[in-house]
């Protein structure tokens, strides 16, 4: 059961971090959308924002999407 639980939270997290990239003007990501691909300014303006709304501080060399939405749930894990 632990693992549909991680299974979730991961999508949850990867359609949250799709969600912010749409917000700031990027057509159609998914979670193996590559960040080198997207406009440098929607991808600064949605890394910021998710900075921002989490108070964290996010690298600037992600690959895709999903690893980043990765990275983002062991920012916001209680540690």
């Amino acid at each position: 059961m632990v693992d549909i639980e991680v299974k979730w939270e991961r999508e949850a997290l990867e359609r949250y971090v799709i969600d912010c990239f749409q917000n700031a003007g990027v057509v159609d990501p998914s979670a193996g959308t590559r960040l080198a691909h997207m406009d440098k300014d929607k991808c600064e303006f949605a890394l910021r924002w998710l900075e921002f709304r989490h108070g964290i501080c996010l690298e600037r060399d992600y690959r895709t999407v999903g690893e980043l939405a990765d990275e983002l749930g062991q920012a916001l894990k209680p540690r």
